[in-house]
């Protein structure tokens, strides 16, 4: 049927990509440079890709093996890496095995013979699948990692290696913790079956592992990433939105799984209960890191309320969320408690498109429009255009933070609020900052009221 040729159609596409990745060298440097721009030293950035095994790998082993029992294998898989030290164990040109430097990895603890039991694990992870050395930020910054070891590194790729490091360290422990948690979890399932070998059960137990792992977290090339972002264009725009892609396959193929099927055997019974505990968790982890507003699929009501149903004189669909729910259920737990605006990052409303702000009076509102269409790439050339524009007009500090790279912006938006405050362009008052969200808009976390401000102050201003 025409579905299954156009699946060996996409097949053959993704082959022959993975063979010749025929990227023209403007869309790889768009890429490489939107990273250095948008991501390079951005603290926050690095941060919020942990939460990746909360939001994305606990409800699905939750629905699976129980919500209790997956809780405890992720924390002993967290601790077994946090314990794996900073030394691993190599065997030289001679056979002889030295001690070398390395970042925290449960490898560490396989090589040292600490870990046995995920020896076979890894050499799958490692050697057959490449699903630690390949990262999706690896994939966006391809060229440093690939340089001979005996050459000496250029400023651009030793400023990218360094800098891409603590993301790259991200991916890999959200693999690590994931497939070590999912493969103990499934040997624990499979300890009573008696007609399994204990290496078949070992066997099944990696191919869940790895089943898992590639379902949460990608493989990590974009050979096996959106079919759109395998070509120059594709690549360029959607450069920092594989992880949508991602997220949103992981909830419709939950959905899909979770749907009733006639004349079911019990263990389909079983597989679809499974998805629906699946689907409540992926709810309840959205909830938890980010509120009402960044549950998956909320953007479809707020589209039909705001373009059906409200006046434009009346509050828009965010608002009336708000004034009913309050900020701790609309915005979540972690955004109220923590003062940080943690629920816009990790949320699923802007996983592949961002709402713009009307209260943004430097851009018009097609131009935020292109902005969030056309990606990471047009958004560093518009920058540079706003921010030139604000010099014209005598705001000179501001239009420099506009063109600056985000990690050195956070810094100069961190000595603004601790001179100043939160102001407009005219000098008005938007909100108090205190030394903490001054801190902490350092590392790139922004202030969670004076988001909040922001959003209300975009509502009155669409409302005149």
């Amino acid at each position: 049927n025409s579905f299954t040729l156009q699946m060996i159609d996409d097949m053959d596409n993704r082959r022959k990509f993975a063979m010749n990745p025929n990227i023209a060298s403007w869309a790889a440097a768009a890429s490489r440079w939107s990273f250095y721009y948008n991501m390079l030293y951005n603290v926050s950035s690095a941060v919020v890709n942990f939460s990746q095994v909360a939001v994305a790998t606990y409800p699905q082993l939750a629905g699976e093996y129980g919500a209790t029992e997956a809780f405890k294998m992720l924390i002993k898989a967290t601790k077994l890496y946090g314990s794996s030290g900073l030394t691993r164990k190599v065997t030289d040109i001679n056979g002889e095995q030295q001690d070398v430097r390395a970042m925290l990895s449960i490898e560490n603890l396989v090589n040292a013979g600490k870990a046995d039991k995920y020896k076979r694990l890894f050499d799958v992870l490692l050697n057959e699948r490449g699903m630690l050395q390949n990262t999706i930020v690896g994939d966006i910054v391809r060229g440093y990692d690939q340089a001979n070891p005996l050459t000496r590194l250029n400023i651009e790729e030793r400023v990218t290696k360094y800098g891409a490091l603590l993301f790259q360290q991200a991916e890999r422990l959200n693999r690590e913790i994931t497939a070590v948690a999912t493969f103990d979890l499934e040997m624990d399932k499979l300890k009573g079956d008696k007609d399994l070998t204990q290496e078949q059960k070992e066997e099944r137990a990696i191919r869940k592992a790895i089943e898992v792992t590639e379902f949460t977290h990608g493989a990590g090339h974009s050979s096996t990433g959106p079919s759109i972002a395998q070509n120059s264009i594709g690549k360029a725009l959607t450069v920092f939105k594989r992880i949508g892609f991602l997220m949103y396959y992981m909830l419709f193929d939950t959905v899909r799984r979770s749907m009733p099927m006639a004349n079911a055997t019990p263990e389909q019974k079983e597989a679809i209960r499974v998805a629906r505990r699946q689907l409540i968790g992926i709810y309840g982890m959205a909830g938890i890191f980010s509120g009402v507003k960044g549950m998956p699929m909320y953007w479809v009501a707020e589209l039909l309320y705001n373009t059906l149903l409200a006046d434009d004189d009346e509050d828009d669909f965010d608002a009336v969320m708000r004034k009913y729910l309050g900020d701790l259920i609309f915005k979540g737990p972690v955004n109220y408690f923590t003062g940080l605006a943690f629920a816009d990052r990790v949320g699923w409303s802007d996983l592949l498109y961002r709402e713009p702000r009307s209260t943004d009076s430097s851009s018009g509102m097609l131009a935020q429009y292109l902005e969030s269409v056309l990606g990471a790439p047009y958004s560093v050339v518009n920058n540079a255009a706003k921010g030139y524009d604000l010099i014209r007009q005598g705001q000179f500090q501001r239009g420099i933070e506009l063109m600056l790279p985000v990690a050195a912006r956070n810094l100069s938006k961190f000595e603004r609020y601790m001179t100043e405050d939160a102001t407009t362009l005219r000098g008005d008052l938007v909100g108090e900052i205190n030394g903490y969200n001054a801190m902490m808009q350092a590392l790139g976390f922004a202030p969670a009221e004076l988001m909040n401000q922001y959003d209300r102050n975009a509502n009155l201003k669409r409302i005149e």
